[in-house]
């Protein structure tokens, strides 16, 4: 089996693709990232990590939408669990964790490699296999998982930083910020032997994004109990940092008692 090659990645639909494959940060434009993905598909095992919602409804509802609540086609519960605060792990101002309905790169999603499916409609010859399951071979192939860089800065520097902390750092006119979380999270990267380019004088946002995309993957193949892939393709899954107590709140997350099964409040 060969090597894996890995690649941070950070789609918009007007922008593109911001990609960092743990060297080079490039950004690929709307018209060129077609091109750009099926040339990874020449290569022999990748792992894309993808910084976008890549599943929707829960998998019964995709085979069948008689079986859709009301928050199916809205809200998974991976994003409730990161939106609430009773989950222990509500994420703080200027960390936005939307309900993937509303999630603007959805749609450069979609049309790129065909994910997130939400219903019986949709192809299952896609270019990448998802990973959504710790129990999934993730060893070889060409694979896709989706990530948010902006939980896992929040989760891996949140003990490095004052309570009171600002994590704006998508803001344009509070580049001091995004200078702050950049190096806190180089030194993330420093710790766990993941090399990056340093300095801070032509760092943006999607650059920052596709970095930390790139580290999740990297920990993930090299260094798995570093990292989690929080859920499953009915609540949603996300590669995050494997910080204390994460897991076991996720599992005790789900339906109020009273509520209808698959039902979040």
């Amino acid at each position: 089996m060969g090597e894996f090659r890995i690649y941070g990645i950070d789609p918009a639909p007007r922008k593109g693709l911001h990609v960092f494959d743990g060297e080079t940060d490039t950004c690929y434009k709307i018209n060129e990232a077609a091109d750009f993905l099926a040339e990874l598909k020449e290569e022999e095992n990748v792992l894309i990590c993808w910084d976008a919602p890549l599943t929707g409804p829960p998998l019964s509802v995709v085979d069948d939408a008689t079986k859709a609540n009301a928050f199916a086609f809205t809200q998974r519960r991976i994003e409730k669990f990161f939106s609430q605060k009773v989950s222990g792990f509500k994420a703080p101002q200027g960390i936005s964790v939307r309900p993937y309905s509303g999630c603007p790169h959805w749609t450069i999603s979609k049309a790129l490699i065909g994910l997130p499916r939400v219903g019986i409609y949709d192809r299952d010859d896609l270019p990448f296999r998802l990973v959504f399951s710790q129990k999934q071979n993730q060893r070889q192939g060409h694979l896709i998982v989706e990530v948010h860089p902006a939980l896992a800065l929040w989760l891996w520097c949140r003990e490095r930083m004052p309570e009171d902390t600002l994590w704006e750092y998508k803001e344009k006119k509070k580049p001091e910020i995004l200078r702050s979380v950049w190096g806190l999270f180089h030194n993330v990267a420093r710790e766990n032997g993941i090399s990056l380019p340093s300095g801070d004088k032509d760092i943006t946002d999607d650059k920052l994004d596709a970095r930390v995309a790139y580290a999740l993957g990297h920990l993930w193949i090299h260094s798995s109990e570093q990292v989690v892939l929080l859920g499953n393709e009915e609540t949603g899954a996300i590669l995050v940092p494997k910080v204390k107590g994460i897991e076991d709140a996720f599992a005790k997350f789900g339906p109020r008692k009273g509520k209808k099964k698959g039902c979040l409040e």
